[in-house]
C-alpha cells in the first residue's frame, strides 16, 4: 500500500504513466492481501487510491479504458465505507466517483454518463449535509454538481439545464462567496455567464 502511494505521488509528480502504472499494480497486490469482510476500511480505502490511480493514468493517457476501472474502483471502495464510522471517505469517494464519470462523459459525449455523474455529486453533497462535514467539501460536491450539469446543457442543448445550472450558481456565489477559494469562486462566475449564455442561445 505504501508503496502504491509513493508511486501515485511521484507519478502524478512527474505525469509518468509508467510510474502511475506501478502504483496501479501495487495497490493491486495490496489488495490481494486484504478481504472487504475482515479489513473492510482499509480495504476500501486502497480501492479508493487504486481509483485515484486509474484516474490519473487515464488523463495522461487520455485513455477511456482507464477511466473506466477508476470508475469500478470507486464504486467497489463504497462497499467499506458506511455514513457513521467513514462518511468523509464516504463523500470523497461518491464526489471522486463523479470527476471521473464526467471526464468520461465528456470524452465519450454520453449524457447518460454525464447524469451519473451529477448523481454521485448529489450523493455526495447530501451525505456532506448530513453528517455536517466541512463546509469545504460540501461547497466543492456544489460546485462540480453545477459544473456537470452546465456540461450536460452544452451536450443536451437544454435552455431548460442551462437555466438551472446559472440558478446553482447564483446561490454558490451568493451564499458561500466567503468560504469559496478565488479561483474557484472565478470558475463559479465564468461557468454562470457561460450558463446564462447558453440558456439564451438555446431557447431561440
Amino acid at each position: 500500500y505504501n508503496l502504491g502511494t509513493a508511486q501515485q505521488s511521484l507519478g502524478c509528480l512527474l505525469n509518468d504513466s509508467k510510474i502511475l502504472s506501478s502504483s496501479i499494480d501495487a495497490y493491486t497486490n495490496a489488495l490481494l492481501e486484504w478481504s472487504v469482510d475482515e479489513m473492510p476500511e482499509q480495504w476500501s480505502l486502497t480501492m479508493y487510491q487504486l481509483g485515484v490511480s486509474f484516474h490519473a493514468h487515464g488523463k495522461e493517457l487520455k485513455g477511456n479504458r482507464s477511466f473506466q476501472k477508476s470508475v469500478v474502483s470507486f464504486k467497489n471502495a463504497l462497499k467499506g465505507f458506511n455514513a457513521d464510522d467513514s462518511a468523509l471517505e464516504l463523500a470523497a469517494t461518491h464526489n471522486s466517483r463523479g470527476i471521473v464519470l464526467q471526464n468520461l462523459g465528456e470524452s465519450e459525449e454520453n449524457a447518460e454518463r454525464l447524469e451519473e455523474a451529477v448523481r454521485s455529486y448529489q450523493t455526495a453533497l447530501t451525505i456532506c449535509m448530513e453528517q455536517q462535514l466541512p463546509i469545504h467539501l460540501a461547497i466543492l460536491c456544489r460546485v462540480n454538481k453545477a459544473t456537470a450539469r452546465g456540461v450536460l446543457a452544452e451536450l443536451a442543448k437544454s435552455s431548460v439545464i442551462a437555466s438551472e445550472t446559472a440558478d446553482d450558481f447564483e446561490v454558490i456565489i451568493e451564499l458561500f462567496s466567503n468560504s469559496c477559494q478565488p479561483l474557484a469562486l472565478k470558475h463559479c462566475k465564468q461557468q454562470l455567464n457561460q450558463a446564462l449564455l447558453m440558456a439564451k442561445e438555446f431557447s431561440i
